[in-house]
């Protein structure tokens, strides 16, 4: 009979982590000495911190609710090269809702009704973003 070893997750995790070294290093160089701290990202998420984000995965959402929904203003996230991947029915990859000064960067949105939605924001920067709406492969 053959299991599982319970390494495996965990070495996938350090693989993931240790790929994205650079962008954490950029990301954690841009704050300086601001108190805000790099956080990362492996799921959906609500973000109403300002700081730093990294997606460390590829993130899979076939929910109604965006992926990463941003209501905080001062806020910089960094796909890691990294995709999001949706369902037409998921109304944003990233939905960045009423703050300023946001910048999203560094991916791939595939699959969503609408790939990065701002709504009522200001100074949203995108850069280094591939759009895809077409359908997910199931």
């Amino acid at each position: 009979m053959h299991t599982k070893s319970p390494w495996i997750p965990i070495a996938a995790t350090l693989l993931v982590l240790l790929a994205a070294p650079a962008a954490a290093q950029e990301l954690d160089t841009a704050l300086g000495d601001s108190p805000l701290r790099l956080q990362f990202i492996s799921g959906r998420t609500v973000i109403d911190q300002p700081g730093a984000y990294l997606v460390v995965r590829n993130i899979t959402n076939d929910t109604v609710e965006p992926t990463i929904r941003v209501l905080a203003s001062g806020v910089t996230i960094d796909l890691g090269g990294f995709q999001l991947l949706g369902a037409v029915r998921t109304p944003a990859g990233v939905w960045v809702d009423s703050a300023s000064n946001v910048q999203v960067r560094n991916g791939t949105l595939r699959g969503f009704g609408v790939g990065v939605r701002v709504t009522g924001a200001t100074n949203v920067e995108l850069t280094g973003l591939s759009i895809d709406g077409r359908d997910t492969p199931s």
